[in-house]
């Protein structure tokens, strides 16, 4: 297994000459530890749904996942979602890890898009399991009202309504930390994009997520 990016070429000649294969390249990366996710499939192009998927600014230790609306359009307030997890995540996770939501962001580990979130009162948050729920990711994010009359915004096809940043904490074990297909049909899964009113109007089978492991 090389240790760099390399480019092959498979050559087969015989007494009637040679051809050549196109090249493919193999590129790999230093064995060490990363937040990785695959994307899930493609939202469906007529109906409204929300997939989360990953920002091209992430990096091995520092994972960035964009909550985004699908190819149509969403009225709505706000969004929530509990992840189930493979893993137990006890205690501290920003000491134990083996990640925690990014301190450097306000709210922490939360980026604002479509959904103008504010800090003061908080209008979003992410929490990364610990002692009272070791086995999810929760989130929560709503507009900010400017006057107690703000109602529903309109969030148009494939706008990010906001960000997810989890930095990786310590040396964690490998594995899988949520696959998409199993959350998907887990009881304890709990997604909806909300109307000011409380109402859905979206449910969990609106919202697509991929997969996410940790691996070298």
């Amino acid at each position: 297994m090389p240790d760099v990016v390399t480019t092959y070429v498979l050559t087969a000649t015989n007494g009637g000459g040679s051809v050549s294969s196109p090249p493919v390249t193999v590129t790999v990366h230093s064995p060490s530890l990363r937040l990785q996710y695959s994307n899930p499939a493609a939202p469906d192009p007529v109906k409204p749904q929300i997939v989360v998927v990953k920002n091209s600014a992430s990096t091995p230790s520092r994972l960035v996942l964009d909550v985004k609306v699908g190819t149509q359009p969403i009225t709505a307030f706000g969004l929530a979602m509990n992840i189930p997890l493979a893993i137990t995540i006890p205690g501290n996770p920003a000491v134990n890890g083996p990640f925690v939501g990014d301190s450097s962001l306000t709210p922490p580990g939360l980026i604002s898009g479509t959904i103008q979130m504010s800090s003061s009162p908080a209008t979003g948050a992410v929490m990364v399991g610990g002692a009272a729920m070791p086995k999810f990711i929760s989130v929560g994010v709503a507009k900010h009202k400017a006057t107690l009359a703000d109602g529903d915004a309109t969030w148009p096809a494939n706008s990010v309504l906001f960000s997810i940043a989890l930095k990786m904490v310590g040396n964690p074990a490998t594995g899988d930390v949520f696959k998409g297909a199993t959350v998907a049909t887990d009881p304890g899964f709990r997604a909806a994009a909300l109307r000011k009113d409380g109402t859905e109007a979206l449910s969990k089978q609106d919202i697509l997520l991929g997969d996410l492991i940790i691996s070298l």
